[in-house]
């Protein structure tokens, strides 16, 4: 089973943690539950196939809050979460909960320009609208632009619409499992 480890950061459903004993490894959380992980896993493979720069995912799994998990987010303190927030994620010390596990991107932003990253995302959405695939409202800001990789990967797809038809061959199994067709 996998350990929570350091928060890295949340979005408006889900937070974001380290895997503890795997520093290539993070943990999506999502306070919707373990099907809007599934959801997002689905599309996560379906993109990946199609080409489109998303980090890989390992599937939704069950991951172990460890019961000094509270102090870890008191020595963390991240000071964009409010004192509530704090207090939630201290709670969860000791309890198991579903997670979508995948790899870490390393972001440094420091080393690349505006404009480039500017571009590159514009080239990405483009080719992704090409392929009727209708990213969401927030794309711009579920970005991460990786230096090492020198590439721009999309985050947060959850709200992305994926045409049915993108889901053909080895992904029809999975085409029934998220429509039920």
């Amino acid at each position: 089973m996998y350990e929570v480890g350091k928060w890295v950061g949340h979005g408006y459903y889900a937070d974001f943690f380290r895997i503890r004993n795997d520093p290539t490894l993070g943990v999506k959380i999502d306070i919707r539950g373990k099907k809007a992980l599934k959801e997002e896993y689905g599309k996560s493979l379906i993109l990946e196939e199609l080409g489109v720069p998303v980090p890989h995912c390992r599937g939704v799994k069950s991951v172990l809050f460890p019961s000094y998990f509270n102090q870890t987010i008191e020595k963390q303190n991240p000071p964009e979460l409010s004192l509530r927030q704090k207090n939630k994620l201290k709670d969860l010390a000791g309890e198991i909960y579903s997670g979508l596990i995948m790899e870490i991107i390393e972001q440094d932003i420091k080393l690349v320009s505006g404009k480039r990253i500017t571009y590159y995302f514009e080239k990405e959405v483009k080719r992704v609208k090409a392929l009727g695939i209708i990213p969401g409202r927030d794309a711009d800001m579920n970005v991460l632009w990786s230096q090492k990789n020198a590439k721009i990967y999309f985050i947060d797809f959850e709200r992305w619409i994926i045409p049915k038809e993108l889901y053909p061959g080895p992904f029809k199994k999975l085409r029934r499992w998220l429509f039920g067709k």
